[in-house]
């Protein structure tokens, strides 16, 4: 301020000031930096953005400077994504610095800077970034729109751009990406997505934004196509666990435990003897109590919150399984669920917090899926013809390998039919079957139609002093002879 505009204007004699001479020539700072301006509005706008304005009296014409020289943050390491390989630059809360960072990764013309202003009382600085040959037009005119839309007194970081943005407010999954590092920014303008930036704001938001966008790490692509693969693995199993685990524990110790295996249930539910409170209120609690901490280290200065949040979580633990509020089984699924928290992106960290919350509050809906599930199939294999003896019996058949039907022709045409005959110590199979067929000529059992049937192919002979037995089956004379048939 003083160097470049107050000491040349010192320098300036009045009488060379007349009305109509070139400012440029007079200080050749506006010339470089200088900002014409011919309304009111404009000027007091500049003001309050911290430019200097030049106006010579009589004139309707001035020019505004930016000398803002209010305090900056230097750049640093990024305090959330942090990655062991890549950039350690992350931004600041300064527009102007955010851009020239995300410069440095993308020198491109085609790179776009739309500036607006957001807010009617703080009307702070704005920008829609883009790659103009990549992004999608018809995203990036959405995104305007949708900006230009909001009425609001003021935006004071971009986390209410993404609340005021997004198509469902009520959703409890993350629409757009928050980010702190500009090589992640960079990735995704490289791929025709949409950043945004606010003045003020260390983090700037990427829309639109996919599931497995959730899930990525700059890491990802700094390491080789196996190493990164099984990197993001291990945060999707991260989230699984993090979501997935309570709810089964109570499901399948609270609701089901004969789908544990024997030794494991007796274990698990003898350290469970004398605990105080149920099983879904013992792991809601422990839940609970480790947010608590979480947030009661994040409000606490750095030193002191690392020594007081392990102290505390020693402590408190041992003194809760000591006085059986907890068991030790639920402490050791609470404690591996918060560490799977952590393998979670910051952007879904608190869906992955909702929904855990929500399955462990609910695990009759998965505890019942097993009853359920059997109940339907029995009755759908009973509406088949096919009839479970009991829910054990169906839920072991998973162990059979194959099926042996003895009464042919049962499950193909709905009747029985013979398909071979062998005769013992040389009989004749023809022999065997006509005996077989004049025996059990008078029988009414399913199985003595398809023999006489049989039998009539190779000439059924006649039989007499026809005796049924119970349970075993028929006698009768046959040519002199005393036959049986049965079994």
């Amino acid at each position: 301020m003083d160097d470049r505009i107050l000491k040349p204007l010192g320098g300036v004699r009045p009488n060379s000031l007349q009305r109509g001479s070139q400012w440029e020539k007079v200080l050749p700072e506006i010339g470089r930096r200088g900002k014409l301006r011919n309304h009111t509005d404009e000027v007091a706008a500049d003001l309050l953005s911290g430019h200097a304005i030049i106006h010579l009296t009589g004139s309707s014409e001035a020019y505004a400077l930016m000398c803002y020289g209010g305090p900056k943050r230097q750049p640093t390491d990024p305090h959330v994504e942090r990655t062991v390989r890549g950039s350690r630059l992350s931004f600041v809360e300064n527009l102007n610095d955010n851009i020239g960072m995300i410069r440095l990764f993308i020198q491109d013309p085609a790179l776009r800077i739309h500036r607006l202003k957001i807010g009617r009382r703080t009307g702070t600085d704005g920008a829609v970034i883009y790659l103009n040959n990549l992004a999608d037009p018809g995203l990036v005119e959405e995104v305007k729109q949708r900006l230009g839309r909001i009425e609001i007194d003021g935006v004071l970081d971009s986390g209410y751009l993404e609340q005021l943005i997004t198509d469902n407010r009520w959703s409890v999954l993350p629409l757009t990406q928050a980010t702190e590092r500009p090589d992640k920014v960079a990735a995704a303008l490289l791929e025709g997505r949409v950043a945004l930036a606010v003045n003020c704001s260390p983090n700037l938001i990427i829309v639109p934004v996919t599931v497995n966008d959730l899930y990525q790490s700059p890491d990802d692509y700094y390491w080789g196509f196996w190493f990164g693969s099984f990197l993001r693995f291990f945060r999707i199993l991260g989230n699984n666990i993090a979501v997935a685990l309570p709810g089964l524990y109570v499901a399948l110790l609270g609701v089901n435990p004969e789908a544990l295996p024997v030794t494991f249930a007796l274990v698990v539910s003898g350290g469970r003897m004398g605990v105080a409170f149920p099983l879904i209120i013992e792991l809601l609690l422990i839940e609970f109590t480790l947010e608590i901490f979480r947030e009661a280290s994040l409000r606490l200065p750095q030193t002191v919150s690392q020594t007081l949040g392990v102290t505390t979580g020693i402590v408190l633990g041992i003194a809760a399984v000591g006085a059986r509020l907890v068991s030790n089984a639920t402490l050791v699924v609470s404690v591996v669920t918060a560490i799977a928290w952590l393998a979670v992106g910051t952007a879904d960290e608190a869906v992955v917090r909702v929904v855990t919350v929500l399955v462990i509050s609910c695990p009759h809906a998965l505890g019942l899926a097993i009853p359920l599930t059997t109940s339907l199939s029995s009755a759908l294999a009973a509406r088949n013809g096919i009839l479970v003896k009991d829910r054990l019996a169906l839920e072991q058949s998973r162990l059979v390998d194959a099926f042996l039907f003895d009464k042919t022709g049962t499950l193909t045409k709905g009747s029985h039919t013979v398909v071979d005959v062998a005769g013992a110590n040389g009989v004749d199979a023809d022999r065997v079957l006509a005996i077989a067929g004049a025996v059990e000529s008078e029988s009414e059992h399913p199985l003595a139609k398809a023999i006489t049937a049989a039998a009539e192919r190779v000439g059924r002979l006649s039989g007499s002093e026809f005796r049924s037995i119970t349970g075993r089956g028929v006698e009768a004379t046959v040519d002199g002879a005393r036959y049986a048939v049965g079994g």
